[in-house]
């Protein structure tokens, strides 16, 4: 089993939901708003385990949020946890409605990969959510 000893960056790329309809161009109030579920998920996330450190949390570049994982000094993460707190931070199996003037939306996002290293990582990813789904 890998466990995690360096900073992993994770980007998301953020979708917001009125019913069926997909929405990827959001408007400022939109975007504040969703960008506030993201930042409650990473204070959960770092409550639910301590020894995860996630910094540079950025949500300047609509639709991506960015943050870097890391854990503290002389701790360590397995690789199917990993996958566990980037789900999480995903929002994938969260509800996370998002109140705004005209309704209530919901949200989530996809992982994106930029670097061919995390290739494996998302082939880990994909069964894990695969075999989820499966029991």
């Amino acid at each position: 089993m890998n466990f995690l000893r360096k900073m992993t960056d994770l980007k998301l790329k953020v979708k917001m939901y009125d019913g069926d309809r997909v929405i990827q161009n959001f408007n400022q109030e939109q975007w504040d708003e969703t960008c506030i579920i993201f930042q409650k998920l990473v204070r959960n996330i770092k409550e639910e385990i301590p020894d995860l450190v996630i910094t540079d949390f950025c949500q300047d570049s609509i639709p991506y949020v960015t943050m870097n994982v890391d854990v503290k000094d002389d701790s360590e993460i397995s690789d199917d946890r990993l996958v566990y707190v980037f789900d999480y931070l995903s929002g994938a199996h969260t509800d996370n409605p998002v109140f705004l003037h005209d309704g209530e939306y919901h949200v989530d996002s996809v992982i994106i990969l930029e670097k061919e290293s995390e290739e494996n990582f998302l082939t880990r990813f994909n069964q894990l959510v695969s075999d989820l789904s499966v029991e």
